[in-house]
Order: structure tokens, then sequence, then C-alpha cells
């Protein structure tokens, strides 16, 4: 896999780095969903129980940005940070049905 892009430029994708890194998430973890952010505008599907606890903790993390913010829930979900955290709740709820 490539090194993860320089995203100083980006705000927004600073933020999800950071949100990734405060959960403790792996490296390589952090790397692959970056690099999928920021190459190919999609988040990894959930693929074990390790994974999904990372999700969750940067779902927080996300949330936690969020109400913490002046905006409402329909200005912030046009925010490229709420998108994120929009797409990884779905990816969590898709995991959750999935093992039920």
């Amino acid at each position: 896999m490539a090194d993860t892009p320089d995203f100083e430029d980006s705000n927004s994708l600073n933020l999800v780095r950071e949100a990734l890194e405060r959960t403790g998430m792996p490296k390589d973890a952090t790397r692959e969903i970056l690099t999928s952010l920021w190459g190919r505008d999609e988040m990894p599907e959930i693929t074990d129980d390790g994974q999904y606890r990372n999700y969750v903790k940067c779902h927080k993390v996300l949330e936690d940005v969020f109400c913490k913010s002046d905006m409402s829930i329909s200005e912030w979900a046009g925010t490229p940070q709420g998108v994120v955290c929009l797409t990884i709740g779905a990816r969590i709820l898709k995991w959750e049905k999935k093992t039920g």
C-alpha cells in the first residue's frame, strides 16, 4: 500500500486523520481509510470486530466535533466531516445488522 498522501492543505482530512489517531486505530488501518477517502472518496467496509470498534470510536470523535460546533445538523451533514461521520455511521449499522 502506498504511503498516506500529504493532507496538510485539507483541514477536513486532517480532522479525520486526527479522529482516527485518537481512537488508537493501527497506523495501517488509518492509512487505508485516509487513502480511500483521498483517492476514491469512499469509506472502506467493516471486515472484522477490531475495525468495527475503531469505527465506533472514530464516529464518537466526529460526533463530538459536531456537538461543539454551532451548526445545525443539516449544515453539518453537508461538511466533509459530517459526510465522513454519516458514512462511518452507515458502515457501523451495516456491520451490526450483518453480525446481529
